[in-house]
């Protein structure tokens, strides 16, 4: 074997062994929730980012953190990935604010961090340039001068967290007595106006989330948590805070249920207590988190269920509105988040729209009977001229031709119905329909009635699921309804004048059926809000006295009031 050839072979096995060292390197970092992070990430960015649609895509993201919350759980690597991807789609989702956060978090996670080029655009780009290179962000919305720092006034409460803070402005306290209440103050961005502020928090060593309304003070919000959720055991009580609109959407916040704010909780504490803005430190409760009466702010934050205390959506008002949520760990005990809200049970008692109105086009297509000699009388069909009203009188050879094929009409009937129905109970619905048919009715034969275009109907709708009436997405319901109408369908067949002959002639076979009928059917909304949607319904009628049987598809869209 001459030098040169056993040179590159010496190369190759180099090569070769330096790849395996470095495999086995990334196998060895790689932490345990790392394959199911990245396969949240590939679903969020390939699937729901690609197809514009960003909020589905913040879902799987923030999904794939709450994988993450331990470090163990997850190597730097796929962290920054996430957060920077979350970053990203904030942005798509103009909250800016959130975007430098995940952005500012990504690169503590992993300082050599980029962003994916198939995704940014110049603006995200330059955001991403802002916080790396450590100086000031370009302004975005949510943000005010000063947010950074505790506004005059703010309580003396320690060194800021490093949890998510967006659009508030808040100084998280660093330490806490035990069996002491932990007063919480945060000041909103001027340009934001939030319908309530919550305080999501979870006590040293528990599992659930809990609430608390805030409630305005000074020039901010404030709420107290009681010393008995305090407790007398040290570790780190966790919190976040939360600003809503009218609709319970999230317009600025504090910590975040993945990042929460930390409080240390220590049997002796040193250093200033924590309080509000111009107000003396809350006193400690006696042993077991009760004997000493809790402070005015404290007594009045608690007092959730008098009108004048509780304004109208605060966690624990009767008639409580929905709160918003990236995960169940955004919602108090016994809730689940369903698109982006805190649901529990089965919600009964849940706010939704209980008078609905519908306008609607359905097409009716009836079932033909089959029958000879059908124009001869006698069969159910009544024969006109091809195309026209002209009613043909002639006497048919029988046993040629005449002939009707059974089976569906090849042309339906098409009405136009509006619609108003009613929520009578959780999962129920009656209502009514009024129409009218603008294409496919019968001429009138000689002597006969002339074809009946309204129609009329009661119903009573049951629809499937949890909070069925005040979340969005697919809505299934089976309906039962009853009334007036009548279908008609003909087909078009050759009649022999006589046995002799060999002339066709072309007419339209027709026939009438109703004017009542029973109807069963499937259907499913597809709401767009909590309040409206495209309604698609498919049924069955059976008509009488005249009988006949039809199948029936609508296609409207319905509106809550």
């Amino acid at each position: 074997m001459d030098r040169r050839f056993r040179r590159q072979w010496l190369l190759l096995c180099v090569i070769a062994l330096g790849s395996i060292c470095v495999l086995r390197a990334r196998v060895a970092a790689a932490a345990p929730n790392d394959a199911a992070a990245q396969k949240l990430r590939d679903q969020a960015i390939d699937q729901d980012y690609l197809a514009t649609d960003f909020a589905a895509a913040e879902k799987k993201l923030t999904d794939a953190l709450n994988l993450c919350k331990k470090t163990s759980d997850c190597s730097p690597f796929i962290r920054a990935r996430l957060h920077c991807d979350l970053g990203v789609v904030e942005f798509m989702l103009k909250k800016i604010d959130l975007a430098r956060t995940e952005f500012a978090t990504a690169l503590v996670e992993d300082p050599g961090v980029t962003l994916d080029t198939n995704l940014s655009n110049t603006d995200v780009q330059r955001e991403f340039a802002a916080i790396k290179s450590g100086g000031p962000p370009p302004p975005g919305p949510g943000t005010s001068p000063g947010a950074s720092a505790p506004g005059a006034g703010a309580p003396s409460q320690g060194a800021p967290g490093q949890a998510a803070q967006t659009g508030v402005t808040h100084t998280p306290p660093a330490r806490q007595a035990v069996r002491t209440p932990l007063p919480l103050y945060v000041e909103v961005a001027e340009d934001i106006t939030p319908a309530k502020v919550v305080l999501r928090y979870k006590p040293v060593g528990a599992k659930d989330w809990k609430s608390l309304a805030m409630r305005p003070m000074e020039r901010g919000f404030g709420a107290e948590i009681p010393c008995n959720e305090v407790g007398d055991r040290e570790g780190d009580l966790e919190y976040y805070i939360q600003a809503l609109d009218a609709n319970g959407d999230l317009v600025a916040a504090s910590g975040r249920s993945a990042a929460p704010h930390k409080v240390a909780i220590v049997q002796k504490l040193e250093g200033e207590p924590p309080h509000f803005p111009n107000q003396t430190p809350p006193h400690a409760c006696a042993a077991g988190g009760g004997g000493a009466e809790p402070s005015a702010e404290a007594e009045a934050t608690t007092k959730t269920t008098e009108a004048s205390d509780c304004p109208p959506g605060f966690p624990g008002c009767h008639g409580e509105g929905p709160t918003s949520c990236d995960s169940a760990d955004d919602c108090v005990s016994g809730e689940a988040c369903v698109d982006h809200v805190c649901q529990r049970g089965e919600a009964e008692d849940k706010e939704f729209k209980k008078n609905w109105l519908s306008i609607a086009v359905e097409a009716e297509d009836l079932i033909m009977p089959g029958a000879d000699n059908a124009c001869a009388g006698g069969q159910g069909y009544t024969c006109f001229q091809a195309g026209t009203s002209t009613y043909y009188g002639g006497t048919p050879a029988l046993g040629r031709d005449d002939q009707v094929l059974g089976g569906l009409a090849t042309s339906p009937m098409v009405r136009i119905l509006l619609g108003y129905d009613r929520v009578v109970q959780a999962h129920v619905t009656a209502g009514v329909r009024l129409g009218y048919a603008v294409f496919g009715s019968g001429p009138q034969r000689p002597g006969g009635a002339a074809f009946m275009p309204v129609h009329a109907e009661a119903r009573l709708a049951y629809w499937f699921g949890k909070n069925v009436f005040s979340r969005k997405g697919l809505r299934p319901y089976v309906v039962l309804g009853a009334g007036l109408a009548e279908v008609d369908a003909s087909q078009g067949i050759d009649v022999l004048q006589n046995a002799t002959t060999t002339t066709r002639t072309p007419v339209d076979a027709w026939t009438k059926t109703g004017n009542g009928f029973g109807a069963l059917g499937l259907g499913a909304m597809f709401a767009f809000t909590r309040s409206s949607g495209l309604v698609l319904e498919a049924r069955g009628m059976l008509l009488f006295p005249t009988f006949g049987s039809a199948l029936a598809a609508q296609l409207a869209y319905a509106v809550g009031l």
